[in-house]
C-alpha cells in the first residue's frame, strides 16, 4: 500500500478496472473532502508532483472514479498532477456520509486510455508547429462527438469512459487567441448545431458554457493559462453515439 499519505493507507484498496486500461487505488475516510484533498496535493507536492489543473463539481470528473457509485453528493474535487513525463490523477467526493478519494495514473501523452487520430502530413505537421509555438505538445485522443473545436486549437488532455449507453469525454485544448473570442465562437457554433445554451457564467478569470441537446449535456470552461488560451470540455452523452 503506497502512493497516498500514510494516515488514508488502513483504508485503502485497490481497483483493476475490467478494461484492464488502469489501476485505481482508493480509501475512504470520516475527514471532509475539502481537508482530505488538501492533504493529498500537499502530500503529493513534497513527492515532487505539479498540479497542472483542478476542477470542482464537474459532473464528468466522477465519471473517471468507475469505482465510485454514480451517485455522488455535489462536491467533487479533482486535480491533474504530472511528474518526470508520467501524469496522475487525483478525485476526491463525499458518498454516504464518508468521504472517497481515489488515485490513478495515466503515462502522460502515450496513456493507454487515448485512441489514435488521424496521420498528418509533414506540411500540416509543420504548420501546426509553426502556427502555436506557445502551445504545449499536442497529444494523441479523440475529440467529444458533435462539439466544435475552436481554429488550430491543440489538444493537451484527453479521457473518455463509457457505461453502458452513457459516454463521459473529457479533453482539454490550447489555443493562441483571446479567451472571449474563444467564448463567443462556442456560444455560436453550439448554437449552430442546435445545442441549447442553459448557463453562461464568469468567475476568477474563468468563462464557463453549459448547453443541452436532448439527453446530452455539454459544459465548457475557458482560462488563461501561460501564453495560451485553456478550452476544457466535459461532455456526457446520455444517448447512444
Amino acid at each position: 500500500k503506497t502512493g497516498m499519505p500514510s494516515r488514508f493507507l488502513d483504508n485503502a484498496y485497490k481497483i483493476d478496472l475490467p478494461q484492464g486500461e488502469k489501476t485505481i487505488k482508493v480509501t475512504t475516510s470520516d475527514a471532509p473532502a475539502d481537508q482530505t484533498y488538501e492533504s493529498f496535493i500537499q502530500y503529493f507536492r513534497e513527492k515532487g508532483w505539479e498540479v497542472r489543473k483542478e476542477m470542482e463539481a464537474l459532473e464528468v470528473a466522477s465519471k473517471q472514479l468507475k469505482s465510485v457509485p454514480e451517485n455522488l453528493e455535489e462536491e467533487v474535487r479533482v486535480a491533474q498532477l504530472s511528474r518526470d513525463g508520467r501524469r496522475m490523477n487525483l478525485g476526491v467526493t463525499r458518498y454516504n456520509n464518508e468521504t472517497v478519494a481515489a488515485v490513478w495514473y495515466t503515462t502522460g501523452p502515450d496513456s493507454e486510455t487515448a485512441e489514435p487520430e488521424p496521420a498528418r502530413s509533414e506540411s500540416e505537421k509543420s504548420e501546426k508547429i509553426d502556427a502555436s509555438k506557445n502551445l504545449p505538445e499536442e497529444i494523441s485522443g479523440s475529440d467529444p462527438e458533435d462539439v466544435p473545436l475552436y481554429p488550430d486549437s491543440i489538444r493537451t488532455s484527453y479521457q473518455k469512459v463509457t457505461e453502458g449507453d452513457k459516454i463521459s469525454h473529457l479533453a482539454s485544448y490550447g489555443a493562441e487567441a483571446d479567451k472571449g473570442k474563444v467564448f463567443n465562437f462556442y456560444e455560436e457554433q453550439l448554437k449552430n448545431k442546435n445545442w441549447e445554451i442553459v448557463k453562461k457564467a464568469e468567475t476568477e478569470g474563468k468563462k464557463y458554457l453549459e448547453a443541452a441537446r436532448d439527453q446530452d449535456k455539454v459544459r465548457i470552461i475557458i482560462q488563461k493559462s501561460n501564453d495560451y488560451t485553456e478550452i476544457e470540455i466535459a461532455a456526457v452523452y446520455r444517448s447512444k453515439q
